[in-house]
């Protein structure tokens, strides 16, 4: 079922959906709403940027050291929250409903670079076709490699 990722939960919760399938990150306020099966695959993060990444764009402190610099973020994802933990202001983040926004932000103009897995930005890479590319080197190690699991409906 298609949905943008800040209704997930709501909707497992719905019951418009049995299971949330979507590769999703545990997180304590996650634990909080709904619980997780066993880890299914290991994955870290990196940034759509422009062809030859132009600002030299390799982690979340690069923004937080550049005010003028914005990062395209899905609404609802721990890239947000990964952000703001790392000092980036929110006059920098560029929330959008979903990854084709991302790449329509990075593609426009209207951000530097979007956040999200290496999964995601490379498949966004491909669909963005010439003007956007998929970094290689993102630093930020302390949040990379997160291990995710299916959300299931918690008891109550």
């Amino acid at each position: 079922m298609l949905t943008e990722w800040g209704a997930l939960i709501p909707g497992l919760h719905a019951g418009r959906f049995d299971v949330i399938a979507a590769g999703m990150y545990i997180t304590p306020e996650r634990c909080k709403q709904v619980l997780f099966t066993d880890p299914q695959y290991q994955l870290g993060d990196t940034l759509l940027v422009k062809p030859g990444n132009p600002k030299k764009l390799h982690s979340y402190a690069d923004f937080a050291k550049n005010h003028d610099l914005r990062l395209a973020v899905t609404a609802g994802t721990v890239e947000l929250k990964y952000a703001r933990d790392s000092g980036i202001a929110d006059d920098q983040i560029i929330q959008v409903p979903n990854t084709t926004a991302q790449l329509q932000a990075v593609k426009a103009g209207r951000a530097d670079a979007a956040i999200g897995t290496a999964l995601t930005m490379k498949d966004l890479a491909k669909k963005g076709g010439s003007s956007v590319e998929a970094t290689t080197d993102f630093v930020d190690r302390s949040f990379a490699h997160r291990l995710w699991r299916v959300g299931i409906p918690s008891a109550g």
